[in-house]
């Protein structure tokens, strides 16, 4: 919406990539830089990774405004909806005022990111917004790993790690296993049936706590776990 004046207001959803800060783009961190506001959604601010990653990279936002709020992790759409509302009512006055606020996002801001349940209110006052697109941490693990995702015709799937892992491993091609935090144990059982299959896993790509490992067995326990699974070559 726009000001008197009329300045318009804008909500950027910015990817800050996957962990480590030499890893952000140009383009986030100028964005980043011309925000009036910034959100994370941590609390507080400073047990955000995305706030953190930011920081390393753009010092002067220690100065600016950062909204922190808590999305819950919850499949109850009231609960989750309730809560979004309740964050963006905190940067509403904010962005009808015609100031740019900007929420960071690890990662891609289009991949499993909580931008996009905030944008559903932004849209109903008619806020403009923009996204910015950030490295996301299969890209990243793939990288580190130095292995190819897919190549000629071969198929990449990116897998929510909630979901069956015997279903998803019939599919063709390299499947990418991300978010599967306590349904590991289910997904290296799975794993473990096919010994043709090549296993490797990423833990904390991007920061300097980073282990990669290979084979299913050795799939490591926590939330920011990547695992891609190759069928092997012939």
């Amino acid at each position: 919406m726009n000001r008197e004046d009329g300045k318009q207001g804008i909500l950027y959803g910015i990817g800050v990539g996957s962990g480590d800060p030499e890893d952000i783009t140009l383009k986030a961190m100028h964005t980043i830089q011309k925000c009036d506001v910034l959100m994370v959604p941590t609390e507080p601010k400073e047990d955000s990774m995305a706030y953190r990653i930011a920081l390393a990279s753009c010092p002067e936002i220690e100065e600016k405004e950062v909204v922190a709020v808590t999305f819950p992790m919850t499949r109850d759409g009231k609960k989750r909806d309730a809560a979004i509302a309740e964050a963006y009512a905190k940067i509403r006055e904010d962005l009808l005022d015609g100031k740019a606020v900007g929420f960071l996002t690890i990662g891609d801001v289009t991949i499993y990111s909580s931008f996009f349940y905030l944008r559903k209110f932004a849209k109903r006052d008619g806020i403009q917004m923009e996204l910015v697109n950030g490295i996301p941490s299969f890209i990243a693990s793939a990288a580190a790993l130095g292995l190819d995702l897919c190549l000629h015709q071969g198929n990449l799937h990116i897998i929510n790690g909630g979901i069956e892992a015997e279903e998803a491993l019939k599919l063709s091609g390299t499947k990418v296993f991300l978010k599967s935090g306590k349904n590991l144990e289910k997904l290296r059982k799975a794993l473990a049936r096919d010994p043709e299959l090549q296993v490797y896993s990423v833990k904390d790509c991007g920061f300097p706590t980073q282990a990669m490992y290979i084979g299913a067995e050795n799939i490591p326990d926590g939330y920011m776990v990547v695992v891609i699974v190759k069928e092997r070559e012939v």
